[in-house]
């Protein structure tokens, strides 16, 4: 991957496909103490709140993150990376996570200096749930960078059928304080994803969409 541009992680075209298929995805209540599960992953009410401050302040350094986005984007990133695996796609690894979540806090850093903020704390690393909320931004940039190369070792069509085979049948559970799971909008609500930055490269001082 090219590790000298800095490419937004576009949803588009995945997304509209996404949202098609998550039309009839069974959406139910998380039993008390959790604070959603899907496929494969649970997570507890504790160690959700705890990473959603994690990205908060240590990635983002701002307080957008709402925890019907975090929620919705660690659901997204489940499906996305059972989908990729249907497939037999390359995993997402979480150097690749770590690589963009720095680049996030780059962004973060030159927002905060504009307004005279102190930079983000250093980290060493990230948690596992914070990692795995920027999956779906991962192989978005993937997609993109292949798109513009003319090369890829990920097979766009084959994802995107195993999306409309896999998300019909993915059962979501959400805790009732978040928020309800909108299967037609493939989130919580009317939740966005403020991580989302600007299509620049770091030195022309993209910002955070808000």
């Amino acid at each position: 991957m090219n590790r000298h541009r800095f490419v937004r992680p576009r949803m588009g075209c995945i997304a509209a496909v996404a949202v098609f298929a998550l039309v009839n995805v069974a959406a139910c209540a998380a039993p008390p103490g959790q604070a959603l599960s899907v496929g494969g992953l649970a997570v507890s009410e504790r160690d959700f709140e705890v990473a959603l401050d994690e990205f908060g302040s240590q990635v983002l350094g701002t307080s957008t993150t709402t925890a019907a986005s975090f929620a919705s984007g660690l659901i997204l990133a489940e499906v996305f990376d059972q989908a990729l695996e249907q497939i037999g796609g390359p995993a997402v690894t979480d150097e690749e996570a770590t690589d963009l979540l720095n680049r996030y806090r780059e962004m973060g850093n030159e927002s905060r200096a504009s307004q005279g903020l102190e930079p983000l704390p250093q980290v060493e690393s990230y948690s596992q749930l914070v990692l795995q909320v920027v999956h779906v931004d991962v192989i978005s940039e993937r997609l993109q960078i292949a798109s513009e190369l003319g090369v890829s070792d990920l097979d766009y069509d084959a994802l995107l059928a195993a999306l409309g085979e896999l998300l019909p049948t993915v059962e979501v559970k959400v805790n009732p304080r978040f928020g309800q799971w909108d299967p037609q909008a493939g989130s919580i609500g009317t939740a966005s994803f403020p991580w989302s930055v600007s299509a620049s490269a770091p030195t022309s001082g993209g910002v955070l969409t808000e």
